[in-house]
């Protein structure tokens, strides 16, 4: 029988975890053992014979001195509304959110402001080889003014069908200049979800691929 669930408000490219999105994200991590998943942002979708969704999240191992660092997730939802995961890509950057005393404080909008957009492209202005698209601001920190961290596409070639991200640290003095402290691409490797394997699922396209450090 059809799952009912939340009808979606929000464009495939939006990165607003809406009530669909989120009810989506749950049913698949209600039976996962050995890790806590958190949404962090909604990346898109592909129309397959049902539709294959990707999500950023928080991950951390229920496990003492665990650290939160963020994931992909691929999840399929079927045509009767029933939703299993596809993949879990782990990364080893920290989100920084999680304790008693967060580093940063998570974004309330995660569409990322105009001016947050605009001193983005003046911050990059002298990246030649590699264009970044902001997709996400995910959080906000004080430092000596403030630090924006911004999830961007990665572009370095135009003919490269596949979809890297990165990391951006966008930092605004208190005079307003914007400069970027650090650009961390996320290189992630898929691994197996600790429950039933499903069967036939398709494999999601554009995955993120290993980038080396120059």
């Amino acid at each position: 029988p059809k799952e009912a669930g939340p009808e979606e408000t929000e464009p495939k490219d939006s990165p607003v975890l809406t009530e669909k999105r989120l009810d989506l994200f749950n049913r698949a991590f209600e039976h996962l053992l050995g890790a806590n998943y958190i949404p962090a942002a909604y990346l898109g979708n592909e129309i397959v014979s049902g539709t294959i969704h990707t999500f950023l999240a928080r991950e951390k191992a229920v496990t003492p001195e665990a650290r939160e660092t963020f994931a992909l997730i691929y999840l399929y939802e079927e045509k009767d509304g029933s939703v299993r995961i596809i993949d879990i890509c782990p990364s080893d950057i920290e989100t920084g959110m999680d304790g008693d005393l967060p580093e940063y404080e998570q974004a309330d909008d995660l569409i990322p402001a105009p001016e947050l957009i605009k001193g983005l492209e003046d911050a990059l202005e002298e990246t030649e080889d590699t264009s970044y698209m902001p997709v996400a601001h995910l959080g906000t920190k004080i430092a000596s003014g403030l630090e924006f961290m911004i999830l961007a596409k990665r572009v370095i070639d135009e003919s490269d069908t596949q979809t890297q991200y990165s990391f951006i640290y966008l930092t605004r003095s208190n005079d307003g200049k914007f400069s970027v402290r650090e650009i961390a691409d996320l290189e992630t490797e898929a691994v197996t979800p600790e429950e039933e394997e499903p069967e036939e699922t398709p494999s999601p396209t554009p995955k993120p691929t290993k980038k080396p450090t120059p």
